[in-house]
């Protein structure tokens, strides 16, 4: 069954204060959820990891909001949108969980490779680091609780 989406027209909806929230590490430990955005990045989630979608959160003026058919869709009122899409991305963001990770075990098998110890503080800045590493071959990336 495909979820119709609902229309938010007020800052005041308890949703659109926990995406505002969104905006640093605290609000997303907090609420265990991040926003996703960029055509690249929906498109993939869309395709390797639809499980961890939410939900899809689109501007009054997209008409096609793409999701897996179970996920809710928001559609949110003029201006709602631009104040919560701190990315400045086109097209719908994804309201997503955020995925167990491993711990660091400094006993593990170490892989062959570099790896990089990174401060989690900024998820934007984090994001690009990874981005970076991963681009750069790292074996793997270890985000320390800064």
């Amino acid at each position: 069954m495909i979820v119709s989406p609902t229309l938010i027209t007020s800052r005041a909806n308890p949703l659109i204060r926990k995406l505002a929230a969104l905006d640093d590490a605290r609000g997303i430990r907090k609420h265990g959820v991040y926003l996703a955005g960029g055509p690249r990045l929906v498109r993939e989630a869309l395709r390797d990891r639809p499980d961890l979608i939410e939900a899809v959160i689109a501007a009054a003026d997209q008409t096609d909001i793409p999701a897996p058919p179970d996920v809710p869709r928001y559609v949110l009122a003029p201006g709602l949108f631009q104040g919560i899409n701190v990315f400045g991305a086109p097209g719908p963001l994804l309201l997503m969980r955020r995925p167990v990770l491993p711990a660091y075990d400094p006993a593990a098998p170490w892989p062959d490779g570099c790896t990089l110890f990174a401060p989690f503080s900024d998820p934007e800045n984090v994001g690009g680091v990874i981005r970076s590493a991963a681009a750069l071959g790292a074996a793997r990336v270890v985000l320390t609780a800064e």
